[in-house]
């Protein structure tokens, strides 16, 4: 029987695969600026008939911190030309995640605190976002202790986002500290030339009293030897 000759098929490779790294970077953060700017844009009414849409449906979702929200888009489209994005690990953006979750939270904590949540409410707190940790913590542990563990959530997701830059934010305050100290070592050592200047210039004038004083001794003793 003769042999069957499998075609061999070429695959080709599709236009995502085709560029390079630093293409892809480019394009995401073109796409991911758009989008942040159209948020933002919808919001301050901007964007025409379809930002309308895009706004109530932000504005439920994630409240006046949809802004926020545009803002860490932006960033992190930004972060992704930087040559050191690489710092910008995972730990980072949970951080960011979580700094964004307390604030939709703490503000709904203190809306729905004095207001009935309605839609309107939601659109000008925390949004449906916000309900999250909201509606968690006040069924448990009640308002402050809600309060208090945002509080908290606030301070871990800041340690989280500035966790690959304490070295750099260290070295610097070590370096300021160090140029106060240099500045007052200085300043002490400049307080002590002057000092040690102004001594010897009470010195020098010291000197010509004491020559005048031996010569009106010695004019005394000529006038009164005989």
């Amino acid at each position: 029987m003769a042999k069957k000759k499998k075609k061999s098929r070429k695959t080709r490779a599709g236009f995502w695969s085709q560029l390079s790294e630093g293409a892809k970077r480019i394009l995401l953060c073109i796409v991911l600026v758009t989008a942040g700017a159209l948020v933002i844009l919808s919001a301050f009414g901007a964007a025409g008939m379809v930002g309308g849409y895009v706004d109530q449906a932000m504005a439920l979702l994630f409240g006046w911190t949809r802004l926020v929200a545009a803002l860490g888009v932006l960033i992190y489209a930004l972060s992704l030309l930087m040559p050191n994005s690489e710092r910008l690990n995972g730990l980072t953006w949970s951080g960011i995640l979580l700094s964004f979750l307390s604030i939709t939270a703490l503000s709904n904590l203190f809306a729905l605190n004095k207001h009935e949540m309605t839609d309107q409410v939601l659109s000008i707190s925390g949004g449906y976002v916000g309900l999250i940790l909201q509606q968690l913590g006040t069924l448990t542990v009640g308002f402050w202790g809600t309060f208090v563990i945002l509080l908290a959530l606030s301070a871990t997701s800041l340690v989280l986002i500035f966790h690959p830059f304490w070295d750099d934010i260290q070295d610097l305050y070590f370096r300021w500290r160090g140029e106060e100290e240099f500045e007052e070592d200085s300043f002490e050592e400049e307080e002590a030339l002057d000092e040690e200047e102004w001594e010897e210039d009470e010195d020098v004038e010291e000197e010509p009293e004491e020559e005048e004083g031996l010569e009106e001794d010695l004019e005394e003793e000529a006038s009164s030897s005989p």
